[in-house]
Protein backbone atom coordinates (compact mmCIF):
# COMPACT_ATOMS: atom_id res chain seq x y z
CA UNK A 1 0.00 0.00 0.00
CA UNK A 2 1.24 3.53 -0.58
CA UNK A 3 1.90 5.87 2.10
CA UNK A 4 -1.52 7.56 2.79
CA UNK A 5 -3.60 4.88 1.82
CA UNK A 6 -7.04 5.22 4.01
CA UNK A 7 -5.68 1.04 5.09
CA UNK A 8 -2.72 2.08 6.27
CA UNK A 9 -3.54 4.97 7.84
CA UNK A 10 -6.33 3.12 9.66
CA UNK A 11 -3.33 0.80 10.69
CA UNK A 12 -1.16 3.30 11.81
CA UNK A 13 -3.65 5.24 13.76
CA UNK A 14 -5.10 1.53 15.33
CA UNK A 15 -0.94 1.18 16.57
CA UNK A 16 -0.75 4.40 18.13
CA UNK A 17 -3.99 4.01 20.05
CA UNK A 18 -2.87 0.80 21.65
CA UNK A 19 0.35 1.94 22.34
CA UNK A 20 0.10 5.63 23.00
CA UNK A 21 -3.96 6.08 23.91
CA UNK A 22 -4.19 8.11 27.24
CA UNK A 23 -4.85 5.84 30.17
CA UNK A 24 -5.87 6.35 33.92
CA UNK A 25 -2.35 6.74 35.94
CA UNK A 26 -3.98 5.27 39.08
CA UNK A 27 -3.43 1.78 38.60
CA UNK A 28 0.19 2.56 38.13
CA UNK A 29 0.23 5.16 41.24
CA UNK A 30 -0.89 2.09 43.22
CA UNK A 31 2.13 -0.02 41.82
CA UNK A 32 4.44 2.28 43.18
CA UNK A 33 3.19 2.71 46.39
CA UNK A 34 2.98 -1.45 46.93
CA UNK A 35 6.63 -1.57 44.91
CA UNK A 36 8.06 0.99 47.39
CA UNK A 37 6.68 -0.83 50.85
CA UNK A 38 7.06 -4.21 49.48
CA UNK A 39 10.99 -2.96 49.16
CA UNK A 40 10.99 -1.38 52.55
CA UNK A 41 9.26 -3.98 54.61
CA UNK A 42 11.45 -7.22 52.64
CA UNK A 43 15.07 -5.46 53.96
CA UNK A 44 14.05 -3.59 56.90
CA UNK A 45 13.62 -7.40 57.72
CA UNK A 46 17.32 -7.98 57.02
CA UNK A 47 18.80 -5.05 59.41
CA UNK A 48 21.43 -7.74 61.58
CA UNK A 49 22.56 -9.89 58.34
CA UNK A 50 23.31 -6.96 56.18
CA UNK A 51 27.29 -7.28 56.29
CA UNK A 52 26.98 -10.72 56.80
CA UNK A 53 25.21 -10.90 53.19
CA UNK A 54 26.29 -7.97 51.27
CA UNK A 55 29.63 -6.83 52.54
CA UNK A 56 33.17 -8.25 51.63
CA UNK A 57 33.54 -9.47 55.50
CA UNK A 58 30.26 -11.51 54.88
CA UNK A 59 29.69 -14.73 53.61
CA UNK A 60 30.13 -14.06 49.63
CA UNK A 61 33.65 -12.21 49.72
CA UNK A 62 35.45 -11.05 46.47
CA UNK A 63 37.97 -14.04 46.17
CA UNK A 64 34.90 -16.26 46.43
CA UNK A 65 32.45 -14.61 44.59
CA UNK A 66 34.49 -14.08 41.04
CA UNK A 67 34.66 -17.59 40.69
CA UNK A 68 30.92 -18.00 41.36
CA UNK A 69 29.30 -14.93 40.22
CA UNK A 70 29.24 -13.79 36.75
CA UNK A 71 30.16 -11.62 35.22
CA UNK A 72 32.12 -10.24 38.17
CA UNK A 73 31.60 -7.30 39.93
CA UNK A 74 28.35 -7.35 38.02
CA UNK A 75 26.23 -4.24 38.12
CA UNK A 76 26.36 -3.65 41.68
CA UNK A 77 27.96 -0.58 43.66
CA UNK A 78 28.64 -2.62 47.01
CA UNK A 79 31.89 -4.37 45.85
CA UNK A 80 33.57 -1.33 45.83
CA UNK A 81 32.37 -0.16 49.58
CA UNK A 82 33.68 -1.37 52.47
CA UNK A 83 31.25 -3.34 54.91
CA UNK A 84 30.05 0.46 56.84
CA UNK A 85 29.81 1.20 53.47
CA UNK A 86 27.46 -1.28 52.48
CA UNK A 87 25.50 -0.39 55.52
CA UNK A 88 24.95 3.33 54.95
CA UNK A 89 23.68 2.24 50.97
CA UNK A 90 21.67 -0.04 53.11
CA UNK A 91 20.34 2.91 54.86
CA UNK A 92 19.75 4.42 52.24
CA UNK A 93 17.45 1.80 50.44
CA UNK A 94 14.90 2.14 53.04
CA UNK A 95 14.99 6.02 53.12
CA UNK A 96 14.88 6.23 49.26
CA UNK A 97 12.25 2.84 49.26
CA UNK A 98 9.50 4.84 51.81
CA UNK A 99 10.38 8.32 49.84
CA UNK A 100 8.92 6.15 46.41
CA UNK A 101 6.42 4.94 48.66
CA UNK A 102 5.01 8.01 49.60
CA UNK A 103 5.28 9.79 46.57
CA UNK A 104 8.56 12.04 47.47
CA UNK A 105 10.32 12.85 44.44
CA UNK A 106 8.60 9.72 42.76
CA UNK A 107 10.70 9.64 39.80
CA UNK A 108 14.24 10.45 41.53
CA UNK A 109 13.40 8.08 44.09
CA UNK A 110 12.66 5.29 42.17
CA UNK A 111 15.70 5.72 39.92
CA UNK A 112 17.08 5.77 42.47
CA UNK A 113 15.63 2.89 44.77
CA UNK A 114 15.93 0.58 41.59
CA UNK A 115 19.67 1.33 41.40
CA UNK A 116 20.15 0.23 44.50
CA UNK A 117 17.62 -2.81 44.25
CA UNK A 118 19.87 -4.34 41.51
CA UNK A 119 23.39 -3.49 43.29
CA UNK A 120 22.26 -5.33 46.04
CA UNK A 121 20.71 -8.47 44.49
CA UNK A 122 23.99 -8.56 42.35
CA UNK A 123 25.94 -8.09 44.96
CA UNK A 124 24.91 -11.74 46.48
CA UNK A 125 22.34 -13.58 43.89
CA UNK A 126 22.24 -16.42 46.77
CA UNK A 127 19.51 -14.61 48.63
CA UNK A 128 17.33 -13.26 45.60
CA UNK A 129 13.89 -15.35 44.73
CA UNK A 130 10.95 -14.70 41.67
CA UNK A 131 9.69 -12.11 43.54
CA UNK A 132 12.95 -10.13 43.87
CA UNK A 133 13.43 -10.07 39.82
CA UNK A 134 9.46 -9.19 39.81
CA UNK A 135 10.57 -6.07 42.30
CA UNK A 136 12.96 -5.11 39.86
CA UNK A 137 11.17 -5.54 36.84
CA UNK A 138 8.67 -3.27 37.94
CA UNK A 139 11.35 -0.26 39.40
CA UNK A 140 12.43 -0.37 35.81
CA UNK A 141 9.57 -0.33 33.96
CA UNK A 142 8.44 2.53 36.56
CA UNK A 143 11.45 4.52 36.12
CA UNK A 144 11.37 4.53 32.45
CA UNK A 145 7.25 5.25 32.29
CA UNK A 146 6.13 8.56 31.88
CA UNK A 147 3.52 9.97 33.58
CA UNK A 148 2.35 7.78 35.86
CA UNK A 149 4.37 8.31 38.99
CA UNK A 150 2.69 11.59 40.13
CA UNK A 151 -0.59 9.67 41.20
CA UNK A 152 -0.89 9.23 44.56
CA UNK A 153 2.08 11.20 45.39
CA UNK A 154 2.98 13.95 47.76
CA UNK A 155 3.38 16.23 44.93
CA UNK A 156 0.06 15.23 43.60
CA UNK A 157 -1.96 15.94 46.77
CA UNK A 158 -0.21 19.46 47.20
CA UNK A 159 -1.76 20.03 43.87
CA UNK A 160 -5.00 18.70 44.67
CA UNK A 161 -4.96 21.26 47.61
CA UNK A 162 -3.82 24.35 46.25
CA UNK A 163 -6.71 24.04 43.70
CA UNK A 164 -9.29 22.87 46.21
CA UNK A 165 -8.31 25.81 48.44
CA UNK A 166 -8.60 27.99 45.13
CA UNK A 167 -12.29 26.72 45.18
CA UNK A 168 -15.12 29.73 45.63
CA UNK A 169 -18.34 28.16 44.76
CA UNK A 170 -20.08 24.64 44.80
CA UNK A 171 -20.31 25.12 40.87
CA UNK A 172 -16.53 24.86 40.22
CA UNK A 173 -14.47 21.51 40.18
CA UNK A 174 -13.79 20.66 43.54
CA UNK A 175 -10.26 18.54 42.88
CA UNK A 176 -8.16 17.77 40.30
CA UNK A 177 -9.02 15.46 37.10
CA UNK A 178 -7.44 11.97 37.04
CA UNK A 179 -4.16 11.73 35.70
CA UNK A 180 -3.14 9.96 32.81
CA UNK A 181 -0.54 8.72 31.00
CA UNK A 182 0.35 6.61 27.70
CA UNK A 183 -1.25 3.13 27.39
CA UNK A 184 2.35 1.04 26.83
CA UNK A 185 3.32 0.63 30.16
CA UNK A 186 0.25 -0.91 30.94
CA UNK A 187 0.55 -3.35 28.17
CA UNK A 188 3.99 -4.20 29.32
CA UNK A 189 2.63 -4.72 32.66
CA UNK A 190 0.19 -6.98 31.45
CA UNK A 191 2.15 -9.28 28.82
CA UNK A 192 4.82 -9.51 31.91
CA UNK A 193 1.91 -11.08 34.19
CA UNK A 194 0.61 -13.40 31.01
CA UNK A 195 5.07 -14.54 30.69
CA UNK A 196 4.68 -15.09 34.20
CA UNK A 197 1.18 -17.64 34.59
CA UNK A 198 2.25 -18.73 30.95
CA UNK A 199 5.59 -19.97 32.24
CA UNK A 200 4.41 -21.25 35.88
CA UNK A 201 1.61 -23.37 34.06
CA UNK A 202 4.17 -24.84 31.20
CA UNK A 203 6.80 -26.23 34.32
CA UNK A 204 3.98 -27.34 35.90
CA UNK A 205 2.36 -29.54 33.16
CA UNK A 206 6.04 -30.54 32.94
CA UNK A 207 6.34 -32.11 36.11
CA UNK A 208 4.43 -34.64 37.77
CA UNK A 209 3.50 -33.73 41.31
CA UNK A 210 0.82 -30.81 39.86
CA UNK A 211 -1.11 -33.20 37.69
CA UNK A 212 -1.05 -35.83 40.36
CA UNK A 213 -2.47 -33.51 43.40
CA UNK A 214 0.70 -33.77 45.23
CA UNK A 215 2.37 -30.46 45.01
CA UNK A 216 -0.26 -28.58 47.34
CA UNK A 217 0.55 -31.01 50.29
CA UNK A 218 4.27 -31.58 49.74
CA UNK A 219 4.21 -26.86 49.61
CA UNK A 220 1.98 -27.30 52.84
CA UNK A 221 4.13 -29.73 54.94
CA UNK A 222 7.49 -28.04 53.91
CA UNK A 223 9.15 -27.06 56.83
CA UNK A 224 10.93 -24.15 54.93
CA UNK A 225 7.83 -22.88 53.12
CA UNK A 226 4.44 -23.97 55.13
CA UNK A 227 3.69 -21.90 57.92
CA UNK A 228 1.86 -24.21 59.37
CA UNK A 229 3.93 -27.86 58.33
CA UNK A 230 3.38 -29.62 61.33
CA UNK A 231 -0.61 -28.80 62.35
CA UNK A 232 -3.37 -29.82 61.22
CA UNK A 233 -4.12 -27.41 59.15
CA UNK A 234 -1.83 -28.98 56.52
CA UNK A 235 -3.09 -32.00 57.04
CA UNK A 236 -6.94 -30.79 56.29
CA UNK A 237 -5.69 -28.62 53.54
CA UNK A 238 -3.87 -31.98 51.72
CA UNK A 239 -7.20 -33.46 51.22
CA UNK A 240 -8.33 -30.82 48.56
CA UNK A 241 -4.95 -30.59 47.55
CA UNK A 242 -5.43 -32.20 44.26
CA UNK A 243 -8.62 -29.97 43.72
CA UNK A 244 -6.71 -26.77 44.64
CA UNK A 245 -3.50 -27.78 42.67
CA UNK A 246 -5.94 -28.22 39.49
CA UNK A 247 -7.49 -24.95 40.23
CA UNK A 248 -3.93 -23.30 40.54
CA UNK A 249 -3.75 -24.12 37.03
CA UNK A 250 -6.54 -23.43 35.39
CA UNK A 251 -6.51 -19.93 37.06
CA UNK A 252 -2.85 -19.69 35.27
CA UNK A 253 -4.29 -21.10 32.06
CA UNK A 254 -7.16 -18.40 31.74
CA UNK A 255 -4.62 -15.95 31.35
CA UNK A 256 -3.32 -16.86 27.83
CA UNK A 257 -7.04 -15.75 27.00
CA UNK A 258 -6.06 -11.96 27.29
CA UNK A 259 -4.25 -12.84 24.02
CA UNK A 260 -7.13 -13.43 22.37
CA UNK A 261 -7.84 -10.18 20.36
CA UNK A 262 -10.64 -8.27 21.84
CA UNK A 263 -12.20 -7.82 17.99
CA UNK A 264 -12.79 -11.81 18.44
CA UNK A 265 -14.80 -11.48 21.29
CA UNK A 266 -18.19 -10.32 22.78
CA UNK A 267 -17.94 -6.52 23.18
CA UNK A 268 -16.36 -5.80 26.96
CA UNK A 269 -15.26 -10.01 27.35
CA UNK A 270 -11.83 -9.54 27.24
CA UNK A 271 -11.94 -6.11 30.46
CA UNK A 272 -14.31 -8.30 32.08
CA UNK A 273 -12.34 -11.46 31.94
CA UNK A 274 -9.31 -9.16 33.04
CA UNK A 275 -10.97 -7.70 35.50
CA UNK A 276 -12.22 -10.84 37.06
CA UNK A 277 -8.63 -12.53 36.59
CA UNK A 278 -6.99 -9.37 38.73
CA UNK A 279 -9.59 -9.92 41.36
CA UNK A 280 -8.68 -13.69 41.71
CA UNK A 281 -5.16 -13.33 41.52
CA UNK A 282 -5.08 -10.72 43.88
CA UNK A 283 -7.19 -13.48 46.56
CA UNK A 284 -4.78 -16.52 45.33
CA UNK A 285 -1.56 -14.71 45.78
CA UNK A 286 -3.01 -13.44 49.52
CA UNK A 287 -3.83 -17.33 50.40
CA UNK A 288 -0.37 -18.03 49.13
CA UNK A 289 1.26 -15.72 51.66
CA UNK A 290 -1.57 -16.59 54.14
CA UNK A 291 0.18 -20.18 54.29
CA UNK A 292 3.55 -20.33 52.77
CA UNK A 293 6.61 -18.11 53.62
CA UNK A 294 7.27 -17.21 49.67
CA UNK A 295 9.84 -13.88 50.70
CA UNK A 296 9.53 -11.00 48.42
CA UNK A 297 6.89 -12.35 46.23
CA UNK A 298 3.90 -12.12 48.41
CA UNK A 299 4.04 -8.63 47.75
CA UNK A 300 5.78 -8.49 44.55
CA UNK A 301 2.82 -10.02 42.70
CA UNK A 302 -0.37 -7.71 44.44
CA UNK A 303 2.38 -4.82 43.46
CA UNK A 304 2.11 -5.58 39.90
CA UNK A 305 -1.79 -6.67 39.99
CA UNK A 306 -2.14 -3.47 41.12
CA UNK A 307 -0.62 -1.46 38.24
CA UNK A 308 -3.23 -3.78 35.56
CA UNK A 309 -5.83 -1.49 37.19
CA UNK A 310 -7.88 0.90 34.61
CA UNK A 311 -9.85 3.98 35.35
CA UNK A 312 -12.60 1.75 34.52
CA UNK A 313 -11.81 -1.01 36.89
CA UNK A 314 -11.73 1.87 39.83
CA UNK A 315 -15.18 3.18 38.75
CA UNK A 316 -16.59 -0.83 38.72
CA UNK A 317 -14.98 -1.35 41.74
CA UNK A 318 -16.73 1.56 43.59
CA UNK A 319 -20.08 0.62 41.74
CA UNK A 320 -19.97 -2.67 43.79
CA UNK A 321 -18.86 -0.92 47.13
CA UNK A 322 -21.63 1.39 46.20
CA UNK A 323 -24.21 -1.02 45.19
CA UNK A 324 -26.54 -0.26 48.02
CA UNK A 325 -25.65 3.42 48.47
CA UNK A 326 -27.68 6.33 47.68
CA UNK A 327 -27.02 10.45 48.08
CA UNK A 328 -24.34 12.04 49.83
CA UNK A 329 -23.32 12.57 53.35
CA UNK A 330 -23.11 16.63 53.53
CA UNK A 331 -20.13 17.80 55.46
CA UNK A 332 -20.11 21.91 56.80
CA UNK A 333 -16.85 23.70 56.68
CA UNK A 334 -15.67 27.41 57.44
CA UNK A 335 -15.32 28.65 54.04
CA UNK A 336 -13.47 31.72 55.94
CA UNK A 337 -11.03 29.41 57.97
CA UNK A 338 -7.66 27.91 56.16
CA UNK A 339 -7.26 25.20 58.56
CA UNK A 340 -10.67 24.10 57.73
CA UNK A 341 -10.33 24.31 53.83
CA UNK A 342 -7.13 21.70 54.33
CA UNK A 343 -9.04 19.68 56.93
CA UNK A 344 -11.69 18.81 53.89
CA UNK A 345 -9.13 18.56 51.07
CA UNK A 346 -7.67 15.53 52.83
CA UNK A 347 -11.09 14.39 53.93
CA UNK A 348 -11.68 14.81 49.98
CA UNK A 349 -8.37 13.30 49.05
CA UNK A 350 -9.57 9.84 51.13
CA UNK A 351 -13.23 9.84 49.70
CA UNK A 352 -12.18 7.52 47.43
CA UNK A 353 -15.90 6.32 47.38
CA UNK A 354 -17.00 9.95 46.20
CA UNK A 355 -19.52 9.87 49.25
CA UNK A 356 -19.10 13.61 50.58
CA UNK A 357 -20.48 16.57 49.78
CA UNK A 358 -18.56 19.86 50.94
CA UNK A 359 -21.31 22.68 52.27
CA UNK A 360 -19.43 26.06 53.19
CA UNK A 361 -21.46 27.23 55.67
CA UNK A 362 -20.04 31.01 55.05
CA UNK A 363 -22.25 30.83 51.68
CA UNK A 364 -25.66 31.76 53.06
CA UNK A 365 -27.08 29.98 49.96
CA UNK A 366 -25.37 26.96 50.64
CA UNK A 367 -26.03 27.04 54.32
CA UNK A 368 -29.72 27.49 53.70
CA UNK A 369 -29.81 24.39 50.84
CA UNK A 370 -28.09 22.14 52.90
CA UNK A 371 -28.87 23.14 56.66
CA UNK A 372 -31.42 25.49 57.10
CA UNK A 373 -32.49 23.71 60.48
CA UNK A 374 -29.08 24.21 61.84
CA UNK A 375 -27.92 27.28 63.60
CA UNK A 376 -25.37 29.58 62.22
CA UNK A 377 -23.36 29.37 65.79
CA UNK A 378 -23.47 26.01 66.19
CA UNK A 379 -22.21 24.95 62.76
CA UNK A 380 -19.21 27.78 63.52
CA UNK A 381 -19.01 26.00 67.07
CA UNK A 382 -18.36 22.36 65.42
CA UNK A 383 -18.10 20.23 62.36
CA UNK A 384 -21.14 18.96 61.36
CA UNK A 385 -21.98 16.39 58.76
CA UNK A 386 -25.95 15.23 58.10
CA UNK A 387 -26.11 11.34 56.62
CA UNK A 388 -28.75 11.10 53.86
CA UNK A 389 -31.67 10.07 54.77
CA UNK A 390 -34.23 6.51 54.02
CA UNK A 391 -36.97 6.71 52.02
CA UNK A 392 -39.68 5.07 53.71
CA UNK A 393 -41.29 2.09 52.76
CA UNK A 394 -43.71 2.57 50.01
CA UNK A 395 -42.14 5.72 48.81
CA UNK A 396 -41.32 6.72 45.17
CA UNK A 397 -38.54 5.71 43.61
CA UNK A 398 -35.33 7.94 43.21
CA UNK A 399 -35.07 9.37 46.95
CA UNK A 400 -31.89 9.33 48.41
CA UNK A 401 -31.17 5.85 50.36
CA UNK A 402 -28.48 4.87 52.56
CA UNK A 403 -26.20 1.54 52.95
CA UNK A 404 -25.44 -0.31 55.52
CA UNK A 405 -22.33 1.20 55.78
CA UNK A 406 -24.13 4.10 58.19
CA UNK A 407 -25.76 1.42 60.20
CA UNK A 408 -21.89 -0.55 60.47
CA UNK A 409 -21.17 2.80 62.14
CA UNK A 410 -23.74 2.02 64.67
CA UNK A 411 -25.52 5.30 63.43
CA UNK A 412 -29.48 5.84 62.87
CA UNK A 413 -29.85 7.09 59.56
CA UNK A 414 -30.19 10.89 57.91
CA UNK A 415 -28.88 11.85 61.48
CA UNK A 416 -26.97 15.00 62.13
CA UNK A 417 -23.51 14.95 63.58
CA UNK A 418 -21.21 16.96 64.80
CA UNK A 419 -17.27 17.02 66.33
CA UNK A 420 -15.67 14.25 67.28
CA UNK A 421 -18.81 11.82 66.53
CA UNK A 422 -19.07 13.05 63.01
CA UNK A 423 -15.04 12.51 62.42
CA UNK A 424 -15.81 8.63 63.61
CA UNK A 425 -18.68 8.47 61.35
CA UNK A 426 -16.94 9.43 58.48
CA UNK A 427 -13.81 6.91 58.88
CA UNK A 428 -16.19 4.34 57.83
CA UNK A 429 -16.70 6.00 54.57
CA UNK A 430 -13.21 7.11 54.13
CA UNK A 431 -11.49 4.15 52.67
CA UNK A 432 -7.70 5.28 53.84
CA UNK A 433 -9.38 5.47 57.50
CA UNK A 434 -10.95 2.34 57.61
CA UNK A 435 -8.26 0.68 59.60
CA UNK A 436 -8.52 3.56 62.10
CA UNK A 437 -12.66 3.33 62.51
CA UNK A 438 -12.84 0.37 64.75
CA UNK A 439 -10.57 1.92 67.50
CA UNK A 440 -12.76 4.85 67.93
CA UNK A 441 -14.78 2.63 69.84
CA UNK A 442 -12.63 1.76 72.71
CA UNK A 443 -13.76 2.78 75.76
CA UNK A 444 -12.55 6.02 76.75
CA UNK A 445 -12.02 7.54 73.37
CA UNK A 446 -15.11 9.43 73.00
CA UNK A 447 -14.17 11.31 76.01
CA UNK A 448 -10.48 11.85 75.00
CA UNK A 449 -12.05 12.54 71.43
CA UNK A 450 -14.40 14.99 72.40
CA UNK A 451 -11.47 16.89 73.98
CA UNK A 452 -8.93 16.62 71.45
CA UNK A 453 -11.61 18.02 68.52
CA UNK A 454 -12.48 21.04 71.31
CA UNK A 455 -9.29 22.13 72.03
CA UNK A 456 -8.62 21.96 67.99
CA UNK A 457 -11.87 23.95 67.16
CA UNK A 458 -10.87 26.48 69.64
CA UNK A 459 -7.72 27.30 68.27
CA UNK A 460 -8.45 27.09 64.50
CA UNK A 461 -9.59 30.91 65.38
CA UNK A 462 -6.09 31.76 65.36
CA UNK A 463 -6.13 30.94 61.63
CA UNK A 464 -7.50 33.40 58.80
CA UNK A 465 -7.06 31.76 55.44
CA UNK A 466 -3.32 30.95 55.09
CA UNK A 467 -1.79 32.68 58.31
CA UNK A 468 -2.08 31.90 61.94
CA UNK A 469 -1.26 34.13 64.83
CA UNK A 470 0.09 33.50 67.61
CA UNK A 471 -2.99 35.50 69.51
CA UNK A 472 -6.71 34.76 69.44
Amino acid sequence: MKPGHPALAKIIQGIDRFFFGRVSATGFGLMRVVWGAAIFLYFAKQWPDVTRYYSAAGQLPPWLAEGMVSPWPSMSVLWFLPPDGVFLAYLLLLILSACACCGLWPRATVIATTVLLISFHARNPWHTTGGDVILRSVGFLLSIGPGGLHAFSLKRARDHCRHWMQKRSMETEGLLPPLTMPAWPQRLLLWQLIIIYGQSLWSKLLGTMWPNGTAVGIALHHTHFGRYATSPVADMLSIIGPFLGWGVMVWEACWLLLLIPKGMMPEGASDRIRRWLLIVSFVVHMGFSALLRLGSFATAMPAILLGNLHGEDIAVMRTMVNRRWRGRISVFYDGQCGFCRRSMCSMLLCDWLHRLRPVDFQSARERHAWAPDIPFAALDRSMHIRLPTVAPAGTKAGLPTVAPAGAKAGLPDGETLKGFSAFRALTWHLPPLWPLAPLLYFPGITFCGDALYTSIAQRRKRCAHERCTSDG
